[in-house]
């Protein structure tokens, strides 16, 4: 097999990260990632042109989305001769979302983003984390929007405040639909709702016991894992208590 040509990298454009320790200060440095360790993460390639001509209001059904949002195969490909020059395994590649996922070693994935991965524990959770930006080949950086899962800091911190009962003022589901005066016709069939959760988790049994006491139906919940996410419940007094409102 010939050697490859040497290419240029340049950074991403957005990809900047601080210090772990300057963004959270009470962070412990641990040392660098260890060479084989198993590391994932996704490349989101950027929109088509044609996306930004949507006029205010227009809305696009699945299909035509679809057809419209879809990265281009050569693109497509362009990520993964990357990969696969780099000894990265290509584990989906989704035109539509316009995602290709990757799993390698830390080692690989330190040479081919051009990064040095260090961790680092944060209130009994151990964080992998970066310094400045990512590097893509110059044929790649302009295909690419992002790339996540090289750190996986925390990405907002809690800011829930527990009030006193003698001065919580707290509302039922009901009784803040009655306040808006929401519309009591229909039953929310065949709609769905998506929430963003950074942290923390819930448990099945807690929303049973919830909705019985409200005495409606326990609506039907999926946990959609992101980027190694995970529906992890541990602390009522912290993340969960976010989640659970």
């Amino acid at each position: 097999m010939s050697e490859a040509m040497p290419q240029e990298f340049v950074p991403l454009a957005g990809s900047e990260r601080q210090p772990f320790t300057d963004v959270f200060p009470e962070a412990r440095h641990v040392g660098p990632v260890a060479p084989g360790a198993p590391v994932e993460v996704s490349i989101y390639l950027k929109p088509p042109a044609g996306l930004a001509s949507l006029l205010p209001g227009e809305r696009l059904g699945r299909e035509e989305y679809a057809a419209r949002a879809r990265a281009s195969a050569g693109d497509l490909a362009e990520v993964e001769r990357f990969a696969h020059a780099h000894g990265l395994a290509v584990l989906e590649a989704d035109p539509v979302r316009r995602l290709v996922r990757l799993r390698g070693t830390a080692e690989a994935m330190q040479q081919a983003f051009r990064v040095a991965l260090h961790q680092y524990e944060l209130e009994s959770a151990t964080y992998r984390g970066r310094a400045g930006p990512v590097l893509l080949p110059a044929s790649l950086a302009p295909l690419v929007a992002g790339v996540l899962g090289l750190d996986d800091r925390p990405q907002v911190r809690r800011r829930l405040h527990i009030l006193l009962a003698e001065t919580a003022a707290t509302y039922t589901p009901p009784q803040v639909a009655s306040l808006y005066h929401f519309p009591t016709q229909g039953n929310g069939q065949g709609q769905a709702v998506a929430i963003i959760e950074l942290g923390g988790g819930y448990r099945t049994s807690d929303l049973q016991t919830y909705f019985g006491q409200l005495r409606l139906p326990v609506p039907k919940v999926t946990s959609v894992l992101v980027d190694g996410g995970k529906n992890a419940p541990t602390d009522p007094q912290g993340a969960d208590g976010e989640v659970g409102r």
